[in-house]
């Protein structure tokens, strides 16, 4: 299993505080045996065995958010990924207010990422560590974010070959624009806004681009860039059209 799970799997039916979870039609209390079975066979790797009683259980027990959390655990461990999603999904519209809502969030962010679902794996990363207290879930959601930024963030080179006439230039300026449209996109959608300088994407551990563009309409120099609000200009952009 690429991301740890079990070390952070809590199930507050078999604690001391089950009550704040559970609505008033839940069945839970009366498969709590049942619930500490499963517990000890997932903490023994059987997690076939988990989702195949699980899977019963839940026809006849469907307020259990602790038998939905079982259940997408087992299903990520044994890499039934898709089922996993769906039944995360399903925990999510169910039971919205859970105490255990941080683990089923980081458990859809690993399937998601398994299924080649990157950008919505980083979105219910950044959900789960907005809603743990715990310090060592926290700890490995960020490294689960930082390794899908890794692999996303390519650090885009720009700027070739200089181009020999003002035809080629043209070209040339319209590519580099699209490509730097692209960074400053990517840009927003890791850090949630456009960056006040192009160079603040040359930041950080991966960063967005390796160097900044050179306007090839106007060698020696890099595009004009503004950051306006929730926008930005961009006036080469604009002139290449």
């Amino acid at each position: 299993m690429e991301f740890s799970l079990f070390a952070f799997l809590t199930l507050w039916a078999v604690s001391a505080e089950p009550a704040a979870l559970l609505t008033p039609q839940s069945a839970t209390s009366e498969i709590r045996p049942e619930l500490s079975e499963l517990l000890e066979l997932g903490n023994r790797g059987n997690w076939e065995e988990v989702v195949e009683r699980g899977t019963d259980l839940l026809k006849t027990n469907q307020h259990s958010p602790e038998l939905y959390l079982l259940l997408v655990a087992g299903l990520q461990d044994m890499g039934r990924y898709s089922d996993c999603e769906k039944e995360a999904r399903t925990f999510l519209d169910k039971f919205p207010d859970s105490k255990n809502i941080d683990q089923i969030l980081y458990l859809l962010a690993t399937c998601l990422k398994q299924t080649g679902k990157s950008d919505e794996s980083l979105l219910f990363l950044n959900k789960a560590e907005q809603k743990t207290g715990d310090e060592s879930l926290k700890k490995t959601i960020q490294t689960a974010r930082q390794g899908l930024l890794a692999k996303k963030k390519v650090g885009i080179s720009l700027s070739g070959a200089l181009p020999r006439d003002k035809q080629e230039a043209s070209f040339a300026q319209r590519i580099e624009l699209r490509i730097l449209v692209l960074a400053l996109e990517n840009f927003k959608k890791f850090e949630g806004e456009y960056p006040d300088r192009l160079e603040d994407m040359l930041a950080g551990e991966y960063p967005i681009l390796k160097k900044l563009p050179a306007d090839p309409m106007n060698p020696g120099t890099t595009f004009v860039y503004e950051r306006q609000g929730d926008s930005y200009s961009l006036p080469a952009l604009t002139s290449s059209e």
